[in-house]
């Protein structure tokens, strides 16, 4: 809304006035401005009320237990294997292989369980390339 209501008062300044044929929208007249704001205003209401209703399903689907995002790629039996291979030294390279996953994704397995017994930690292991 504020970014159309700048772009309005810019209209003006340079002695314009924007006229919305398919809304039949004057703002040349009074009536015509009191519309365009009114509307303005009404769709920035509706646009919050979508918001806060949003806000409130997702906390009431937390309270369920239910959790949104894109599901888990490895799933609990998989991520303890991946922190397995890890504690036995296995490299990410590798580890991703076996699973058909990004390096990236085993990395995030083992930062997320940082209780997790991985022996070698060494310079090598940290690398981009791992």
């Amino acid at each position: 809304m504020m970014d159309l209501l700048t772009s309005v008062e810019v209209i003006h300044k340079k002695e314009a006035d924007l006229h919305a044929m398919r809304e039949k929208l004057d703002t040349s007249t009074s009536a015509g401005k009191l519309i365009f704001y009114v509307v303005g205003t009404l769709t920035e209401y509706e646009r919050e009320v979508i918001r806060e209703r949003t806000l409130e399903g997702l906390e009431a689907a937390r309270r369920q237990g239910r959790i949104g995002g894109r599901p888990r790629i490895l799933n609990q039996r998989q991520r303890d294997l991946v922190l397995r291979m890890r504690s036995e030294g296995e490299r990410l390279r590798e580890i991703a292989r076996t699973f058909n996953v990004s390096v990236g994704t085993v990395h995030r397995v083992v930062r997320e369980n940082p209780t997790s017994n991985t022996t070698s930690k060494s310079k090598q292991d940290h690398q981009p390339s791992d």
